[in-house]
């Protein structure tokens, strides 16, 4: 889409927004978060679950906002504290789902192999 913009504008704004330095912070863009993120997610893949892994994912907004406070010295709304809390909830909640959906499961392979012993 942005390419595509591109042909829509006069050539003497192309560029202006082509730029080196706007050049430049694209492809730290692409690279460090695209790919970089990319790579982490699989590589995370490869050590743990994918609830795991998607459960750490949900909870880069609470990153977002760490990290916006204390490197852009911004101030937290109220707004942002509840959804943060929100967030924390929700990842407790399903911490505490899936432990218990791997418990049932654990013990109902132990009931079949106790009582069943040619499963």
């Amino acid at each position: 889409m942005f390419v595509v913009s591109l042909f829509l504008l006069d050539f003497s704004v192309v560029v202006q927004i082509l730029s080196m330095k706007f050049v430049l912070a694209l492809l730290g863009l692409v690279i460090l978060t695209t790919i970089s993120g990319q790579y982490l997610w699989y590589k995370a893949l490869e050590m743990t679950s994918a609830t795991n892994v998607s459960m750490a994912g949900l909870s880069s907004p609470l990153f977002a906002i760490f990290y916006a406070v204390i490197l852009l010295k911004e101030s937290v709304s109220f707004s942002q504290i509840s959804g943060g809390v929100f967030i924390i909830i929700g990842l407790i909640v399903l911490e505490f789902h899936f432990k218990n959906i791997h418990t049932q499961e654990k013990h109902k392979h132990h009931l079949k192999l106790k009582h069943w012993p040619h499963i």
